[in-house]
C-alpha cells in the first residue's frame, strides 16, 4: 500500500525553493486569492515563464498549480490587504529559512510574506522593522508570539541546520545524543524517520544503535551521506 505524504518535510521545502527560486525572485506578484480559510494561490507574472500560481495551504503544502479553482467574488479581510500591500509588488528573495519548513518571500517595497508549515501552519506579513502587520493565526504560545504589532519570531529551530552548519558540528550535535541514532537524525537533522532509516542503510549502521556509542567517522559518514542524496535530487538523478 502506498504511503500518502499529507505533510512537507523540510526536505521537502528545501528541494519546492531549490527549483522555484530562480523563477519567482524577479517575478510581481499579479495577484492573491484565499480559497478557504487555509489556501492561498499567489499569481505571479515572470519574465521568462509567463504566469506562475503557488499554492500554498497553511501546515501541509505549498507548490505551483495549473489548475483552475474557483475564487470567491469577495476576497476576506485578510486576502484584501495582502492585496493592498503586495500586489504589483516585485520579489527580490525566495527563500527558506534554517532548513526548516519555513518560506520567506521578500518583496522591494520592503514586506516579506512568511509562509509557516510547522505545526498547524500560519501566514503571516511582516513590515521592515520586522513587526507583524496581519497573520492567518494570532496566537501567544510559550516559546513566541504572533500577534499584529508585535516583533516576528521564527520558532525555535528544531537540531541544526544539516545542510549549512559545518559538517563537525553536526557530527558533534549527533555524538551528544544518548537516543537511538535513527532518533537522533530525526531530532538533530529535523529529517524524516523513513530518510533517517535510509541513511543508517547506506552507511551501514544499525538504527537502533545509541548515537552516542557511534564513532565520529561513522557519524560523518551519515551527514556526507544525506548531503550527497540533497546533491543527487538537486542534479535531477533520484
Amino acid at each position: 500500500m502506498v504511503k500518502v505524504k499529507r505533510k512537507l518535510t523540510a526536505l521537502d521545502v528545501h528541494c519546492v525553493v531549490r527549483e522555484l527560486k530562480s523563477e519567482i525572485v524577479g517575478a510581481y506578484l499579479d495577484n492573491i486569492y484565499q480559497l478557504s480559510d487555509e489556501l492561498f494561490i499567489f499569481k505571479f507574472r515572470t519574465k521568462g515563464h509567463g504566469t506562475l500560481n503557488l499554492l500554498f495551504e497553511a501546515g501541509k503544502r505549498i507548490h505551483l498549480t495549473e489548475y483552475e479553482y474557483e475564487k470567491p467574488k469577495t476576497p476576506p479581510p485578510l486576502c484584501r490587504f495582502m492585496r493592498k500591500l503586495l500586489r504589483n509588488k516585485r520579489v527580490i528573495d525566495f527563500d527558506q529559512h534554517n532548513f526548516d519548513r519555513i518560506i520567506i518571500i521578500k518583496f522591494s517595497n520592503g514586506y516579506s510574506l512568511i509562509l509557516e508549515l510547522v505545526r498547524e501552519g500560519n501566514l503571516i506579513i511582516v513590515d521592515q522593522d520586522g513587526l507583524i502587520r496581519a497573520a492567518l493565526r494570532q496566537k501567544r504560545m510559550r516559546d513566541r508570539n504572533l500577534i499584529v504589532g508585535e516583533k516576528y519570531e521564527f520558532p525555535p529551530m528544531k537540531g541544526v541546520d544539516p545542510l549549512t552548519t559545518p559538517l563537525s558540528d553536526v557530527v558533534s550535535s549527533l555524538k551528544h545524543s544518548n537516543r537511538k541514532v535513527v532518533v537522533a537524525i530525526v531530532n538533530q537533522m529535523n529529517l524524516p524517520g523513513e530518510l533517517a532509516e535510509e541513511l543508517c542503510l547506506r552507511v551501514g549502521i544499525d538504527k537502533n544503535e545509541a548515537s552516542s556509542s557511534l564513532s565520529e567517522a561513522k557519524l560523518k559518514k551519515l551527514v556526507e551521506a544525506f548531503r550527497e542524496i540533497v546533491d543527487q535530487i538537486s542534479e535531477g538523478i533520484i
